[in-house]
């Protein structure tokens, strides 16, 4: 594989140069005249700015002339300066917004920060869907997609400079990772300097902040033609705070068979309650995630090659296993009514679920691999107790099978989970069952296991005539552990000797016992 790359689908509105003409718009004219500004920028060698000896709304924007595209789930990113944080107006006053139009004198705003939000003044990025509701309305604008730039109100005057600044507009979503190798993987840090680094490039998509990555927008992880090895570790990765996208608006999204992901010990946190961040896994790429932690997010869609080990997912959304594998996770208070919605149940194991009330830890919405599934050492806190009677209803039951079928439940270790029945499923909980493997047994032979607390011996199970899967030659016997059960073995074959085990102590833990068979040279089968 090739070193990482990183490209962006984002088109350039305006990158503020002195080529270009900026005005006010109909409305937002309390600042000064727009002015070329070379002593502050973020990228390239100027923005545009204005000063701002005034009180009330004023505006930085662009008339393009002619109608621009922004694609539906795609945004408007605006980078805006205001130097002077304490005269700017709170983020619901409107401090900062960000106008899109289809003329000067009709356009919408978003208000989208203020003095509350970044009290510290400075560059900001932020995105805008011009299809989510608009918090303020200049005229009569259409969907004709023609002027861009932002708004500010002040509410105190600023004696002295250019204090309101605005540079590069572009519309898009993605940043896009491809490549990545032995020593130099595809990663957070060389994303973001591909992004922020390079002065005549910023884009706003993953930016270094101080202790982290701020992320938004489409993090995509390989392309449709072009596989990612992305590895990274002990990181702190910041979903930032957007309030006028789409929910869907960030995530994570890992594209191609042939990538590879290999997260450990990053903490995601998002910043936000709307576009909180979503994991979306295609094309079942090879997944390893440890030590991982998910505050906050949205959902999650795995894949059968993903392997979830030692990670918490707190207060996120409902995680999509489609077959992958969780091992030693902890699922704190899921947001919504299924913590896990799950293909395979089995695959789940030596994790705990911690409920807020008002959910349930797994649901089994549709049957995988089969009907019966094995719970190893799960635990389930703050759920409806838990036991092998009726199904329950109150919508904080451990496990809800609304599969429409049966499904058999054994617990090996752990919490006995409570269950709730859907629309045409039943559910069998079974507790303490154990496996004893008989080895080496050969085909055709009779099997009978007998408990020896008779008189007359009780027949607890076997095999009239045993057809081994494949070369095995193992028989499971599959039983419910109760203490101090000690049974006979008899294993018979024609041409073949009586196979006894006597006294065998069942265990309370699976266990293998080999079966020596041996011909009877003597044997007479008239």
């Amino acid at each position: 594989m090739a070193s990482p790359g990183y490209t962006e689908d984002l088109t350039d509105i305006a990158l503020a140069t002195a080529a270009e003409t900026w005005v006010e718009i109909t409305g937002a004219t309390a600042g000064g005249a727009p002015a070329d500004e070379t002593d502050y920028f973020i990228e390239g060698t100027s923005c545009k700015s204005e000063n701002y000896n005034a009180l009330g709304v004023g505006s930085l924007a662009i008339d393009k002339g002619t109608p621009q595209t922004i694609n539906s789930g795609d945004a408007s990113f605006h980078w805006l300066w205001w130097g002077a944080p304490n005269s700017l107006a709170s983020r619901v006053d409107g401090g900062y917004r960000v106008a899109i139009g289809s003329s000067v004198a009709n356009y919408k705003m978003w208000y989208v920060s203020g003095s509350d939000v970044n009290p510290f003044g400075g560059w900001l990025n932020v995105a805008v869907d011009p299809l989510c509701a608009a918090d303020a309305v200049q005229g009569t604008p259409t969907s004709s997609y023609q002027v861009f730039g932002s708004v500010v109100n002040n509410s105190n005057k600023v004696a002295k400079g250019q204090v309101y600044g605005n540079d590069a507009i572009r519309v898009g979503r993605s940043l896009i990772c491809t490549g990545g190798e032995t020593s130099n993987y595809a990663n957070f840090a060389s994303a973001a300097s591909a992004d922020g680094g390079v002065v005549t490039n910023r884009w706003g998509l993953c930016l270094a902040t101080q202790g982290g990555y701020l992320v938004k927008g489409r993090f995509q992880i390989g392309a449709v033609a072009a596989s990612a090895d992305f590895r990274d570790s002990n990181k702190a990765i910041l979903i930032q705070d957007l309030t006028r996208v789409q929910p869907t608006f960030t995530v994570f999204d890992i594209r191609n068979a042939d990538s590879v992901v290999g997260w450990n010990s990053i903490s995601f946190l998002a910043l936000g309650t709307n576009a909180r961040g979503i994991l979306s896994a295609y094309n079942n790429a090879t997944m390893s995630i440890t030590g991982c932690v998910f505050t906050d997010m949205a959902s999650f869609y795995f894949c059968p090659a993903a392997t979830i080990n030692n990670s918490t997912f707190r207060r996120t959304g409902t995680i999509y296993q489609s077959g992958a594998t969780f091992d030693g996770c902890t699922f704190d208070s899921c947001r919504d009514s299924t913590t896990i919605s799950a293909s395979n149940i089995g695959l789940i194991s030596n994790s705990s679920f911690i409920s807020d009330g008002s959910n349930h830890a797994i649901e089994i919405a549709t049957l995988g691999v089969c009907a019966a599934y094995t719970l190893t050492t799960l635990s389930y806190t703050n759920y409806t107790a838990g036991g092998t009677g009726v199904s329950g209803d109150s919508g904080n039951e451990s496990v809800y099978n609304n599969s429409g079928q049966h499904v058999k439940l054994t617990i090996d270790g752990g919490d006995v989970p409570s269950y709730r029945d859907g629309a045409g499923a039943s559910t069998e909980i079974v507790t303490n069952q154990r496996i004893l493997t008989l080895t080496g047994v050969i085909s055709g032979s009779e099997i009978r296991i007998y408990d020896q607390a008779g008189p007359p011996p009780n027949d607890l199970g076997g095999i009239e005539t045993f057809s081994p899967v494949g070369d095995t030659g193992d028989f499971d016997y599959t039983y419910t552990y109760a203490a101090s059960t000690y049974v006979d073995i008899i294993v018979h074959k024609a041409n073949y000797l009586w196979y006894k085990v006597n006294d065998y102590l069942l265990l309370d833990s699976n266990a293998s016992l080999p079966i020596a068979q041996q011909q009877d040279r003597q044997y007479s089968n008239p």
